[in-house]
């Protein structure tokens, strides 16, 4: 498969770009620990987008698996979840399918004091960030 966008993003950094209607996008945690901060908006009109606190509502009540769409907050659907890779408690990969031209931009855990800190060390200390993987393709 020719990817358009096959990018590691480290921990603290983030990612803009447009995925234009009916390309898909991959979010993937290299290990299956890793959150990012996602935002979408309308690639014509950045004023059009999908409400940050209805997305991450989404996402903590199990809302968001395939099918379910991400929309702005004058209802126009921006993207639509094709496959979310999760098992019982973690979510290893998001991939949406744009359903119109959406700029979307990601920051891989924008604070040091982010909840997506992981907890896997044997103390239970927090443990650094981990690096996420971007793919951007035509079906």
């Amino acid at each position: 498969m020719q990817y358009e966008v096959d990018l590691t993003v480290p921990a603290g950094n983030g990612w803009a770009g447009v995925v234009q209607k009916g390309q898909r996008f991959r979010i993937s945690n290299l290990d299956g620990k890793q959150a990012v901060e996602t935002h979408f908006y309308s690639a014509d009109n950045h004023a059009e987008r999908c409400p940050q606190a209805g997305a991450v509502a989404a996402v903590q009540s199990g809302e968001l698996g395939p099918g379910a769409r991400l929309s702005t907050d004058t209802g126009m659907p921006l993207m639509q979840v094709a496959s979310d890779g999760a098992t019982f408690v973690q979510r290893h990969y998001l991939e949406l399918v744009a359903e119109n031209d959406t700029l979307v931009v990601i920051s891989n855990c924008p604070t040091w004091t982010h909840a997506c800190r992981t907890r896997n060390g044997e103390d239970g200390q927090a443990q650094e960030f981990q690096p996420v993987r971007l793919l951007l393709w035509n079906p």
